[in-house]
């Protein structure tokens, strides 16, 4: 007789993953300027105030091997206004994760993620963060399928940080 056990299974599940490491350093520095990647279309879609408002691609000050490390998509939030980072993918999802590392002591809240598929919101999750020192593994998991990821300051107080590694889920 055989028996078919499944105590060691494990799914692997595939992901595209964006790690930024291969793109050129480049600042977002207004209104509709855009950075692409094989996987994305990143769109600051909020104007220009100085710098109180950064989004950029460029070498990271820390290193946290296979979770910020070498070029990372840097973001720095502090306006009146709502400053908002457009991620445009291209192609459909059903999950994503990201290394999140804030630089900002003032909150556990980084911002606030909308995942959408065209017009139609499809989640909204807050990032949060509980510890300032190392980063964190954002996830959301069956979220429905999307074609966006928003990024969204919903007060006025500094919020900077880095996120690397995006991974995308079919």
């Amino acid at each position: 007789m055989s028996s078919n056990s499944l105590e060691s299974f494990e799914i692997i599940e595939s992901y595209t993953e964006e790690n930024f490491d291969h793109l050129p350093d480049k600042a977002l520095e207004d209104i509709g300027d855009i950075i692409e990647t094989p996987v994305m279309i990143i769109v600051r879609i909020f104007p220009a105030a100085g710098d109180n408002q950064k989004l950029h691609i460029g070498p990271t000050e820390f290193s946290y091997p296979e979770k910020i490390s070498g070029k990372v998509l840097s973001v720095r939030l502090n306006s009146e206004l709502m400053p908002t980072l457009k991620i445009h993918l291209k192609t459909s999802y059903r999950r994503a994760s990201f290394w999140i590392k804030t630089l900002s002591s003032e909150t556990s809240i980084v911002t606030v993620v909308q995942f959408r598929k065209g017009s139609t919101l499809v989640r909204t999750k807050p990032v949060i963060t509980e510890n300032l020192n190392t980063p964190e593994i954002f996830e959301v998991v069956d979220s429905g399928e999307f074609d966006q990821i928003i990024l969204t300051s919903p007060n006025s107080r500094t919020q900077e940080f880095e996120i690397d590694h995006i991974r995308l889920y079919k």
